[in-house]
């Protein structure tokens, strides 16, 4: 019995970072909206200003770049995969009903085990994704930043 409620907590922890995670990139991809919003708002230097002026366009365009691939990463996140194996009731039912109790929590164990493994998986990819996605919104938000500076300059 011990063993069947600590696998059924640990399903359920994996689930709950799933969910964070999930949660987190939902923030990063509202996040890369707001960049990108405010890239519109960037104070415009006049074109007159010689090579000045084409620095900051350029930072504008890479802070754009920056903030795009951080929403594609966090997009990418987002992207749903098959994971877990299921028993049907059903199935348990027909295959488990005559069984001993032991046996076939025995058997959801071991596919909750399957499971478990599958959304760690997942989790190390959607982590993976969302760290991308933070340093290129960091990035972009630094480029930015430097935007706003050089042009208070001139």
């Amino acid at each position: 019995m011990l063993i069947y409620q600590y696998t059924e907590k640990m399903l359920d922890s994996a689930r709950g970072s799933i969910r964070s995670l999930d949660a987190r990139l939902g923030t990063a991809v509202a996040f890369a909206g707001l960049l990108l919003r405010f890239a519109f708002d960037l104070p415009p230097s006049s074109p007159g200003g010689g090579r000045m002026y084409w620095v900051l366009l350029g930072l504008k365009g890479l802070g754009c770049a920056l903030a795009m691939l951080g929403l594609g990463f966090a997009a990418w996140g987002f992207m749903s995969r098959p994971t877990g194996h299921e028993i049907a009731p059903e199935a348990l039912l027909e295959d488990w009903y005559r069984e001993p109790e032991a046996k076939y929590r025995l058997t959801i164990i071991r596919t909750w085990a399957e499971t478990i493994d599958d959304l760690k998986a997942l989790a190390h990819i959607k982590s993976h994704k969302l760290n991308w996605a933070v340093l290129c919104l960091a990035a972009t938000a630094v480029v930015f930043g430097l935007n706003v500076l050089l042009d208070s300059f001139i």
